[in-house]
């Protein structure tokens, strides 16, 4: 079986297509449809995921990590246990996944072994490639990687009937953020712009709800609930949090009761109050939106739907000022919680060969490069290395573009290349995914001319071919794979202890 799964921050979910082709989410072995992305470990070797995992926290919270996905790509994070084992980002994820796999074989009677897996529009190369790396530790056959706004929009494609409409996918997860135009054709599904933050979303709405309420009882009570000594009852208020910004979206008013060190209280928070709490980190997501319009080089008066995807999304004060700011009335036609899901089983279902004749409605996705992708350069004029864009960020995959340069010495005999992803001419603000040095034939002249040329294909890996112009037979081809934190051999020995690892 086949299937797509949303790794979230905070939540994740996985889906399959039934026989009628249409995406179902798989439930989950504790009856729910989402799963916590928490990970505890045992003493005894188990390893406990998702709800359980989440409320022993305050009582394990040694051996529970959290938010794990906002460390991915991280080669120096490890979580220690308190039994000194650790645990890099992407085995913490393999086991998320693992527990995801598990159910769903349980759920759907048959084993499950491929997937397409969603990231968020901004990771970079090494993010996606540790993804992929923990679908592979997982014991997955990992299809595609592919960005969480795009595979939301899928799902939408799917359940309506869409022709010369564009839509704007405001994303808004349990700790990222990703604001995407997608443009509909009959056929297609076409990317326009891109664009996100890391670390915001929900869990920091949570986190400005506990800030709020360590500061009244403070007051009151004189008394720091950030002291480490508290820690089991500050872990407990981050859940209680989380429950305070759920209850406030029905309600004008709520509770939180604190109890500590022999003081109690009830700690008020009104929709108000949480409204000012959230208002920047909302308008830092507003920033991102028009960024992103104007990427697309379209106004508010070409968006025809805005679509709320990822829990944070239904927050009231959320969809009142969207509604302000666009004058459209956001949509969550399809469940926040599960559309990026269905959007990936959607596109595993497209991949799959057993699938090959079923005629789906939308058959083609299109999407775009997140990163600028270009190399660092000797600048002549002020004899410093910039890295020089070759093919921007938000072009239209697959992508192509090429930049001259020249030789700077007389009879050089090797060029070095340092391929980038990243925006800004500052190379100390850009990711190097590749380093290579090219021999080429001596007796050059100094400034002789050298065309590189840069491909991105459909899935983000990128192709480099290097020409000089003055030789007409030279030609060199450099095929780009993602920067792994894992080698092969430490792939193979950690699939096989997580395959051996009892999940549940």
């Amino acid at each position: 079986m086949i299937v797509g799964i949303d790794l979230g921050t905070t939540y994740s979910a996985i889906a399959y297509m039934d026989k009628e082709g249409n995406p179902q989410i798989i439930i989950n072995s504790e009856g729910g449809r989402t799963t916590p992305s928490v990970v505890m470990f045992e003493d005894d070797g188990t390893v406990v995921v998702g709800e359980i995992a989440k409320e022993s926290s305050i009582i394990s919270g040694a051996n529970v990590v959290e938010f794990i996905k906002n460390e991915m790509g991280n080669p120096k994070y490890r979580f220690r246990c308190s039994n000194g084992k650790e645990y890099t980002p992407e085995e913490i994820s393999a086991f998320i996944l693992k527990k995801l796999k598990n159910d769903a074989e349980s759920f759907l009677g048959a084993e499950v072994n491929k997937a397409v897996i969603t990231v968020p529009a901004y990771f970079n190369d090494a993010q996606r490639k540790a993804t992929q790396d923990a679908g592979v530790l997982a014991g997955f056959e990992v299809l595609k990687i592919i960005n969480e706004p795009t595979a939301a929009a899928i799902a939408y494609g799917m359940e309506n009937r869409l022709d010369d409409c564009h839509i704007l996918v405001y994303d808004l997860g349990g700790g990222t953020f990703d604001a995407t135009i997608v443009y509909y054709s009959r056929n297609n599904i076409i990317v326009k712009a891109t664009d996100g933050i890391r670390r915001l979303g929900g869990h920091f709405f949570d986190q400005e709800i506990v800030n709020f309420v360590v500061q009244e009882f403070n007051k009151k009570h004189n008394i720091d609930l950030y002291d480490y000594k508290y820690v089991d009852i500050l872990q407990e208020l981050n859940k209680k949090a989380e429950d305070c910004k759920i209850h406030l979206n029905a309600r004008k008013e709520t509770f939180i009761p604190i109890s500590c060190h022999g003081a109690r209280d009830r700690i008020r928070i009104t929709r108000d109050q949480f409204n000012s709490l959230i208002k920047n980190l909302y308008e830092r997501t507003e920033r991102i939106v028009l960024n992103t319009l104007k990427d697309a080089k379209l106004t508010w008066d070409d968006i025809d739907k805005i679509l709320l995807v990822g829990g944070a999304s239904r927050t009231t004060y959320i969809r009142e000022r969207l509604r302000e700011l666009s004058g459209i009335e956001p949509s969550a036609e399809i469940n926040p919680d599960e559309a990026v899901a269905m959007g990936a089983a959607i596109q595993a279902y497209m991949m799959d060969k057993a699938s090959e004749s079923v005629d789906l409605e939308r058959n083609q996705v299109i999407d775009v490069c997140s990163h600028g992708i270009g190399i660092i350069t000797l600048d002549a004029l002020t004899n410093r290395h910039v890295n020089t864009v070759i093919i921007e960020r938000n072009t239209q995959l697959p992508a192509r573009a090429s930049r001259k340069f020249y030789t700077s010495e007389e009879d050089q005999e090797i060029i070095k290349l340092q391929v980038t992803e990243g925006e800004t001419e500052e190379v100390e603000y850009v990711n190097i995914i590749g380093t290579f040095e090219i021999e080429i034939p001596r007796g050059l002249s100094k400034g002789s001319e050298v065309e590189i040329e840069v491909v991105v294909d459909e899935n983000q890996i990128v192709h480099v071919y290097t020409r000089i112009l003055s030789i007409q037979d030279f030609f060199k081809e450099i095929h780009i794979n993602r920067k792994s934190n894992l080698n092969s051999k430490e792939i193979v020995k950690k699939k096989d202890l997580i395959s051996r690892t009892a999940v549940m």
